[in-house]
């Protein structure tokens, strides 16, 4: 009976998750977008159904880091040290590849830090989140590469992409110019 309800509970689970993403052409299940009235605008729609895709690497150990930034091991450090878009300048439907490095260290030295990555794109008085993501990291430098497809149909122009990374005390901003061509 045990095995009965535990295989119900998994395919309730998992039917449930399923049903809330959709698979794309290459496999990959990705959450779906949520459903939105009809009266929104279409150019804000258009912003919403960026497609985008993470790639994560520890860049160095905390210890490495630590020397890096003279670690006294006090009190929490979280720095970022490189944003940047990738290309550029990005015509509407490409791709782009936004990197950030950034080092979080503790003094409890095996104490893993939960990290908020948020990603918005600015024009304007216009500011659109691409993308929040929670993640759990050993202290250290890590590079967080999130790569998206520039909509079709948003104004062509300068834009910043400001990227902002939170641990539960301290929150750090970095800009990267981009171009839409």
């Amino acid at each position: 009976m045990k095995k009965l309800i535990a295989f119900f509970t998994l395919f309730l689970f998992f039917s449930t998750s399923l049903m809330s993403c959709k698979t794309m052409p290459w496999g990959e299940i990705i959450p779906k977008p949520p459903e939105f009235p009809i009266s929104i605008d279409p150019i804000i729609k258009k912003w919403l159904d960026v497609v985008f895709h993470y790639y994560y690497e520890t860049v160095m150990g905390r210890d490495e880091a630590a020397k890096k930034y003279d670690y006294k091991g006090v009190e929490e450090k979280l720095e970022i040290d490189r944003s940047v878009v990738v290309p550029q300048d990005v015509a509407l439907g490409k791709t782009a590849k936004a990197e950030v490095i950034y080092t979080v260290l503790m003094p409890n030295e095996r104490q893993k830090v939960r990290i908020t990555e948020i990603r918005t794109l600015v024009h304007g008085n216009e500011t659109i989140e691409l993308a929040r993501r929670e993640v759990e990291r050993a202290q250290g430098s890590h590079q967080s590469t999130m790569e998206f497809t520039v909509p079709e149909g948003i104004p062509k122009g300068d834009y910043t992409l400001i990227t902002t990374i939170t641990d539960s005390k301290q929150t750090k901003f970095s800009n990267a110019p981009m171009k839409i061509i």
